[in-house]
């Protein structure tokens, strides 16, 4: 929308004489309902037209067209009849995420078009819109991955000289049942605008990746999962998922709410307003994996878990919160022959803040840190049954600590919060003498 009020300026003695005349005819009583044409009244929140005064009738508010292809509403573009739209031409819409289709003005509206088949793309030829890949081994781009997970199938290796990271331009949606290897050297990169990868449906395996930088754009219910995202069945092995923030809502690293398998990897440096390395409602277990030097403003700065969490010989630490440092469960949770350590929190629950059933077996809750010294275990009122056995708690226990149950052969250091009651159970330990695993 422009004003112009240039033809105001020669037509204003015969204009205020027009409006004298309707005051008097119509008279006072209806004074307020004179239409008279200023730049207020002719403002119609269009970025394409131009607000003028009729100049045959100064009272009236004319909105002329502005030229076609003039920007508006952010991005759009004006289409010559007072209009804003998506695109006037082909070259105004985005590039195809797909090498196999082009981009496409209809209607004004942004769509895509499959190219002429047999049109060279990452791994194969185009044909009907699709790459159809000519083998397993693949151009270590983006579209590469991409035409890799529209074949499904794999495993797919990617020609990556070296260390190679892919600055992807937007969220890379698995939606196939594949197999993708990075090889260990490939890292995908959100480019701290998007969410890096997802898994929608189907069965995924991922080897080898890094998922680093990715931003959640919108708080989606209580997660919003800046790095991975997994709504289908998924196995993630010898990756990292680091660097990634949803600083409206959770899973800064990762977010399941499928079943997910973590194996020989590491998520760590992530950032949330909560449940900042994990997010889980799902079923997730990791193994032989680290959980480490993540950061929340509320509570759950490593895992955040209603589901089923299963950690076997995997390390929680390192992780900071507001409350539950390391891990805060609402759900089942089981932790054998891992440790939770050196985990912070401001409030109670530095270690271990839980809310469901949890067992922990042959593990270590040791060297993390709450205010005023509060306590690394905490149980809430409405548990369920924690069960303990040969596993060391450093710190103290703090809550229902009735519904903690002992099975033997634990330890805890001095104070006997924790109540380990059994003839094998050993309390009032030095921190210092406290061996992983428990006596």
């Amino acid at each position: 929308m422009k004003i112009r009020t240039s033809r105001l300026r020669g037509l204003f003695p015969w204009a205020l004489g027009v409006l004298l005349a309707a005051i008097w005819i119509v008279g006072p009583a209806n004074s307020e309902s004179v239409d008279i044409c200023a730049e207020v009244t002719c403002d119609d929140d269009n970025d394409c037209t131009e607000d003028i005064c009729d100049p045959d009738a100064p009272w009236v508010c004319v909105f002329d067209s502005v030229l076609r292809d003039t920007p508006c509403d952010d991005g759009k573009v004006c289409d010559g009849a007072g209009a804003c739209v998506a695109c006037n031409d082909d070259d105004q819409c985005p590039k195809a995420l797909d090498d196999c289709m082009k981009s496409a003005c209809v209607a004004h509206e942004c769509s895509g078009a499959p190219v002429v088949d047999g049109t060279p793309c990452a791994g194969g030829t185009c044909q009907t819109g699709r790459c159809a890949l000519s083998g397993a081994f693949l151009p270590c781009t983006e579209h590469g991955i991409r035409n890799a997970i529209a074949a499904a199938g794999g495993p797919y290796t990617f020609d990556c000289q070296g260390a190679t990271t892919i600055m992807t331009r937007a969220e890379i949606v698995i939606d196939n049942d594949v197999v993708l290897d990075g090889g260990g050297t490939l890292t995908l990169d959100g480019n701290g605008t998007h969410r890096v990868l997802s898994v929608d449906t189907g069965l995924a395996e991922l080897r080898g990746f890094t998922i680093s930088n990715g931003s959640a754009t919108k708080r989606l219910d209580h997660h919003s999962c800046g790095g991975l995202m997994n709504a289908g069945v998924l196995k993630l092995e010898h990756s990292e998922v680091s660097g990634n923030t949803a600083a409206a809502g959770g899973g800064g690293g990762i977010c399941n709410s499928g079943l997910l398998q973590v194996i020989d990897s590491a998520v760590r440096g992530n950032t949330a307003k909560a449940c900042a390395g994990i997010f889980n409602n799902g079923a997730l277990t990791l193994t032989d994996s680290t959980v480490s030097g993540n950061t929340a403003a509320a509570g759950g700065g490593g895992i955040c878990s209603s589901g089923t969490l299963t950690l076997i010989r995997t390390t929680v630490s390192a992780n900071t919160a507001a409350y539950a440092g390391g891990i805060e469960s609402s759900g089942k949770l089981t932790v054998s022959d891992s440790a939770l350590e050196d985990n912070v929190s401001e409030e109670t629950g530095a270690g271990i803040f839980n809310i469901g059933e949890a067992t922990l077996a042959d593990s270590t809750v040791s060297g993390n840190v709450g205010a005023d010294e509060s306590c690394v275990m905490h149980i809430a009122r409405i548990s369920k049954t924690v069960s303990v056995a040969n596993t060391s708690v450093v710190g103290c226990c703090s809550g229902r600590t009735d519904l903690l149950v002992s099975d033997g052969h634990s330890s805890e250091s001095p104070g006997a919060t924790c109540g380990f009651d059994q003839e094998t159970d050993r309390a009032g330990i030095p921190a210092d003498e406290i061996e992983e695993g428990g006596p």
